[in-house]
């Protein structure tokens, strides 16, 4: 299992811009966008402001005769979910984004267990179901999961939509289901993947299709 890291390690990944070194691919709107203020249990640190699927890669840069040629390379899959407030690290406290893709969901969560520690999932339906296992990092107002695409079933190109995310909050052992609005339970319900409990405190999804690139 990877363990979370220090929010300064994925920036300076993202923000690295020099011929062969690691870099972001140019950011489009929020797959995802939702308004503040509307998570149930009056508590910013769950309420969802937006959800942004990207990757990072290595940009190289070419001399073709006398033009420079930039040429970006994708290495990992990137799920940021936005929120109004820190994260909230309290145990049983759990985020969770999911899309789909032509062969299954692709469903990332995670949650502080009892003694503080980070436990990061992930799932893919695609091939009869395989776990798969993200980087977490959490940032001042966000918690952003990535996996490497060399270890999803999913090239450049492949096309994902579907996408949502959810805050929930459960008892971490016996998962007691805490509170949450019975609209969202019956949203959630509706994806098979592993859960501790349903009842979200705020529920966020986009209608559109993004090409991972």
């Amino acid at each position: 299992m990877r363990r979370s890291l220090p929010v300064l390690a994925v920036s300076a990944a993202l923000f690295l811009g020099a011929a062969g070194s690691g870099h972001a691919a140019t950011l489009a709107k929020p797959q995802v966008v939702d308004a503040a203020g509307d998570e149930v249990t009056t508590q910013a640190s769950q309420d969802i402001t937006s959800i942004q699927w990207s990757t990072t890669g290595i940009t190289t840069v070419k001399k073709v005769g006398k033009k420079k040629v930039t040429t970006y390379t994708p290495k990992n899959l990137v799920a940021t979910m936005n929120l109004a407030a820190a994260p909230d690290t309290r145990p049983g406290v759990r985020y969770v984004v999911n899309a789909a893709s032509d062969c299954g969901d692709l469903n990332l969560t995670v949650v502080h267990d009892p003694t503080g520690a980070v436990v990061p999932t992930g799932y893919t339906a695609c091939g009869g179901g395989a776990t798969v296992d993200p980087e977490v990092t959490f940032g001042p107002t966000s918690v952003a999961w990535t996996i490497p695409l060399a270890v999803l079933p999913f090239k450049v190109g492949s096309a994902l939509s579907a996408f949502d995310g959810y805050v929930d909050a459960s008892e971490f052992v016996i998962g007691v289901v805490g509170t949450g609005d019975a609209v969202s339970v019956g949203i959630v319900g509706d994806r098979t993947l592993p859960s501790h409990g349903t009842a979200a405190a705020d529920f966020a999804k986009g209608d559109v299709t993004w090409k991972i690139g």
